[in-house]
């Protein structure tokens, strides 16, 4: 759900008020202590020890130490976007201006959680007053993604701010290291335990009875708490206000938990007209999550199903198919068998996936429900959703044809979505262009691809899918290079990030900028392409697409094995082969074929040829656009094995099959092997074909493929640059074959101190050690490595020292 859809209950930004006779516990608040707070507080027991109490009378005590934040959580708190809007909320309350930036995030790019992270915690650094976020009953969080996203908030905390959360259990962060640190005061069970003191006060002043010390003391060890339940129950104690004006109240969970237990008991099957009632009052307030929690719990699945068919728009939107999987999983099959608009929920949060188990009869059914004859037989609760089920229908079955690679399939189905889209219906039709564009990529029709991604971009950018238009840009990018258009990329890439620059960030945006850095090195533009893989890397996996991850390690070797450091590049290669992942788009150029061209460069021709035998190509294979860069290295590996003729043969029609298909990358490439393939077998035709590729070639500078042909090449170019018919290019790259990349510097550069940390970083020494080494102080420390990491663009010791490797600091 997106940041701005998210309504927020205003009492669980509240600090429960504290109650009339509860005992004072002065020897936890002086431990707690008014001042010197350390970065987390933690306050972890079992339900009914009483640390909300404590945290509240602590609070009391302080006066508001600093500024308090304070969040109540609830289980269905544990969705990402639910739980940061929270947190954003709570620290806006008392200090406005923090978390502009990570809303914006949470609302374009909800998965971006490290990006979220960041922001909050520059805003937070910029603080002059110390604040203190209180996160209550953090035990019922168990979503994986906010807990790593917590560990990173409190790796990064500044110094003014302090973490206090009271669970049942402890959460895993790394809490052994920040006990060593002395960043770390914990309250745990023992702590909280009545003393004999404590409890003579409870029980004799708070409920009023009348009891020796002895009864106090022998009371005082036992563990069981159905003596003084009544008492307690009859005293109210448990009821905890939530707001300054006493109008808002909720239950202590532990009593909740009590009254459920006797609900049951006193009054079988009254919880479920409860949980109907709350449904209805939910729903009705327009907290739909809520209200469909209630309507599960009730074990109304009618009611439930209606209100998540009404979901699902908003649903999707957001990118919430977790959520609206883990609801529809939870209906009987039968439920969904008349309601094809709930079905067809079910159908794309399992695409979205790969679970596409089921998927097909799914479609089947939904179709089915299209015979007016059965239009009473059928529950529809969204009459807009239930009118473009004909062409979502089909869209997924398109999805689904691609999924399984067959293409024919996916451009009828998809032509069909497109068909039946309305013209209102942005989304029906930019999904529907997008997957025709996919399907005739993977075909090799290039031309038409960048039609229709072109025609998706436009769809998903009116209809607000700004993340999808960055997708489809990344697309479309390497459409328009692999037709030789560099400068069309170059244009697609900085539509892109002008967007970003407009909306705020967006995932994808790391994206933009690798692309642009693919574009610099095949112009042979080494210091622009690392200034932009360095921009790129910088903003984080959570700005990223699924791609990301081995194209960023793909550009970074071929720049390294440009430097000649082919140990480093291949190192980089196996790391991107074992991270390889086109999502949906066309496997065009394995990580394993780019592998191959390395080790011919670095002189390993048995590894490369070893390459080609697993391959399972040959210079006799039909040309196939899937597997053009595979033949085109194997053309690379027949020539430098002396077997020119053969190779020769393939590279005829590579040649022929991207003249025809208009892929000029592939073409000039071919026309480079075929000139290097006559000249080893001394046919005057060479400088011809080369001529050829480098006309080609020029007006987009696509210089890369020169170089990566080799010192072979150097000779051809020397002659094109005297007497050739592209003389400017041919001596350009002559110019830069022996230039070695260089790397960007930092734009704020590391200083002398800083650069003592980062060395002490690479060793096992601690933070306190490190502090020690260089005779400073630990927040010293602190402060140089915060601003490390921010100059590195990294989130970790680990990733600062392999950072710093990379630019050579």
């Amino acid at each position: 759900m997106e940041a701005n859809d998210i309504l927020l209950v205003e009492t669980k930004l509240h600090a429960p008020r504290r109650r009339r006779g509860v005992v004072e516990r002065a020897r936890l608040v002086e431990r707690l202590g008014l001042a010197d707070l350390p970065a987390l507080v933690l306050v972890s027991a079992p339900a009914g020890f009483g640390k909300t109490t404590l945290l509240t009378e602590w609070l009391g005590a302080t006066g508001d130490y600093g500024r308090t934040a304070w969040v109540s959580l609830e289980h269905s708190d544990s969705d990402p976007t639910v739980f940061w809007s929270y947190v954003v909320a709570a620290l806006q309350k008392v200090a406005p201006e923090v978390g502009a930036r990570a809303v914006a995030t949470l609302r374009s790019a909800p998965t971006a959680l490290e990006n979220v992270v960041s922001s909050l915690v520059n805003d937070l650094a910029a603080l002059d007053d110390d604040l203190v976020l209180v996160l209550d009953d953090y035990h019922v969080i168990e979503s994986v993604e906010v807990q790593e996203s917590m560990r990173l908030l409190v790796d990064r905390l500044p110094a003014q701010t302090h973490l206090v959360v009271s669970s049942r259990a402890d959460p895993p962060w790394p809490l052994g290291g920040m006990r060593a640190r002395g960043d770390l005061l914990e309250i745990r069970a023992t702590d909280l335990r009545f003393t004999v003191s404590e409890a003579a006060t409870y029980l004799n002043d708070a409920s009023g009875l009348a009891l020796s010390d002895a009864d106090v003391e022998a009371l005082a060890g036992r563990t069981e708490a159905g003596a003084t339940l009544d008492v307690l129950e009859r005293s109210n104690l448990f009821v905890v206000a939530l707001d300054d004006h006493r109008h808002w109240y909720r239950y202590h969970h532990l009593f909740a938990d009590v009254l459920r237990a006797r609900l049951d008991i006193e009054h079988p099957g009254r919880a479920s007209v409860l949980h109907r009632r709350a449904a209805d009052w939910f729903d009705a307030h327009g907290d739909r999550p809520e209200a469909v929690r209630h309507a599960l719990a009730a074990q109304d699945f009618p009611k439930a199903a209606e209100l998540v068919e009404r979901a699902v728009p908003s649903l999707r939107r957001a990118r919430q198919d977790a959520t609206l999987r883990e609801w529809l999983d939870a209906f009987p099959s039968e439920i969904m068998r008349n309601r094809p608009v709930l079905e067809l929920g079910w159908v794309g949060a399992h695409m979205v996936t790969g679970d596409v188990g089921g998927v097909e009869s799914a479609l089947d059914r939904i179709e089915a429900w299209l015979d007016p004859e059965r239009a009473d037989e059928m529950i529809v609760s969204d009459a807009d959703e239930f009118a473009r089920l004909p062409a979502q229908a089909a869209m997924y079955r398109a999805g689904l044809a691609l999924l399984r690679g067959d293409l024919a399939a996916t451009i009828t189905h998809g032509e069909r979505a497109a068909d039946l889209s309305a013209t209102d219906d942005l989304l029906g039709r930019g999904a529907a262009a997008a997957l025709i564009g996919l399907a005739q990529w993977a075909r090799g029709d290039l031309e038409s691809a960048a039609r229709q991604y072109a025609v998706a971009i436009a769809a998903f950018e009116e209809a607000g899918y700004l993340a999808d238009v960055l997708g489809c840009s990344l697309g479309l990018a390497d459409i328009q290079s692999a037709r030789g258009h560099l400068s069309a990329a170059e244009r697609t890439l900085n539509a892109g990030l002008d967007l970003v620059a407009a909306q705020g960030p967006l995932r994808g945006t790391a994206d933009m900028h690798l692309g642009l850095a693919e574009i610099h090195l095949e112009r042979n533009e080494f210091d622009e392409a690392a200034a932009c893989l360095q921009a790129s890397c910088a903003l984080g996996d959570g700005l990223a697409l699924g791609q990301h991850a081995y194209r960023w390690r793909v550009v970074e070797a071929r720049l390294r094995a440009v430097a000649g450091q082919y140990d480093d590049a291949l190192a980089l290669l196996r790391e991107a082969e074992r991270r390889y992942d086109t999502d949906y788009s066309p496997a065009v150029r394995p990580v394993s074929a780019t592998i191959a061209r390395v080790l011919l460069a670095a002189g390993d021709l048995d590894a490369a040829q070893r390459w080609a035998a697993d391959s399972g190509l040959s210079a006799d294979d039909d040309p196939d656009y899937l597997r053009e860069y595979e033949h085109l290295t194997l053309a690379h590996v027949l020539l430098a094995s002396g077997r020119a003729v053969e190779a020769t043969r393939s590279i005829e029609r590579l040649r022929t099959a991207a003249e025809q298909g208009g892929r000029i990358g592939s073409l000039v490439e071919a026309l480079v092997l075929l000139a290097l393939a006559r000249r080893a077998t001394d046919d005057p035709r060479a400088r011809e074909a080369f001529d050829d590729a480098l006309i080609l070639a020029a007006p987009e500078r696509l210089a890369g493929v020169f170089l990566d042909a080799g010192p072979q090449a150097n000779a051809l170019l020397q002659n094109a640059a005297r007497h050739g018919r592209a003389v400017e290019l041919a001596a350009a790259i002559l110019a830069g074959s022996g230039a070695t990349p260089t790397r960007q510097a930092l734009i704020d550069p590391l200083t002398e101190r800083e650069r003592d940390v980062l060395r002490l970083l690479r060793t096992d020494l601690t933070g306190p050690e490190i502090a020690a080494e260089l005779v400073v102080s630990l927040n010293t420390v602190r402060t140089h490595t915060k601003n490390i990491f921010s100059k590195l663009g990294v989130t970790n010791r680990r990733a600062a020292v392999r950072r710093a490797d990379e630019l050579g600091l």
